[in-house]
């Protein structure tokens, strides 16, 4: 029997989470309703009877970017041109989209290029086993929790950042772990802000964004401090070398890079000096 795609539904989490569980991976059943349920996503499952083989998610943000994530294939099924067939379904139901990129692991990298993904930058990712307190730093970067009141601001300037709208992921995350929601403002602006989840092996921070490494490093001193004990992972871009540093120095050490790369033309790049830590390879 031929192997089928379709579309990943809410009823698939059993077989989804199986799948995810194999790698390692991080998400929570609640991480896939987002993937599934998120405004205009595209999520396909490969299925052999009534097995999940294969799956892809795409969130889309406002025609703007949409973003690829959860590629998955059971090993016991790879080396059968799964993994192509759904990226090749994905990108065609995504064609009115203006850019789609993805975070590639060094494995997925060549299936990738190989459907003509471009790299855009590198990121690390970094993990602390067991995050312990970090003392204080500038009194004047003093950050203060997010209320439901800030979001609008908040996802106006992570728009900025990221290159496109993300309010219904910003507000999902901020629901999620209120205790990881921090910002800084001055002059009555919105400076930086940091998100975080909860995850299966670890917290997950991100996205951090902000206008200086101070005012991000503030950010992350904060939320790790809502966690000791705690183990946590970050996704940080390669060109935050002193943040990479600052990391390393509290415990964190480097687990694998991956390769941000995009499709088509890269239209809305975002403001890559100012992002710190991303939300995550399935979510961007």
């Amino acid at each position: 029997m031929q192997v089928q795609l379709r579309k990943m539904e809410l009823s698939d989490m059993a077989g989804l989470m199986k799948l995810k569980d194999a790698e390692g991976w991080n998400q929570l059943e609640k991480d896939w309703t987002l993937l599934i349920s998120y405004q205009k996503s595209v999520n396909l499952v490969a299925v052999l009877e009534d097995r999940i083989v294969g799956s892809v998610t795409a969130l889309n943000f406002a025609q703007t970017v949409a973003w690829i994530g959860m590629m998955l294939v059971d090993k016991d099924f790879r080396g059968r041109g799964i993994g192509k067939r759904l990226m090749l379904a994905v990108m065609e139901k995504l064609a009115d989209c203006a850019s789609v990129k993805l975070d590639a692991t060094p494995a997925g990298r060549p299936l990738y290029l190989k459907l003509n993904f471009k790299d855009e930058y590198t990121l690390y990712r970094m993990s602390n086993s067991s995050a312990s307190n970090i003392p204080p730093g500038d009194a004047a970067l003093e950050p203060r929790r997010i209320h439901p009141g800030d979001l609008p601001e908040v996802a106006t300037f992570d728009k900025k950042v990221f290159g496109a709208d993300r309010t219904e992921l910003i507000t999902w995350l901020y629901e999620s772990s209120p205790d990881l929601a921090w910002l800084i403002r001055a002059k009555g602006q919105v400076t930086g802000f940091c998100l975080g989840r909860p995850g299966q092996n670890f917290t997950q921070l991100g996205p951090v964004q902000a206008s200086s490494p101070e005012i991000a490093l503030a950010l992350i001193r904060a939320a790790i401090n809502q966690i000791p004990g705690q183990a946590v992972v970050v996704d940080v871009p390669a060109d935050k070398s002193a943040t990479r540093l600052w990391l390393e120095a509290h415990g964190f050490i480097t687990l694998r890079p991956f390769e941000r790369m995009f499709l088509k033309q890269n239209h809305h790049p975002g403001r890559i000096e100012d992002m710190y830590l991303i939300a995550g390879p399935e979510l961007g």
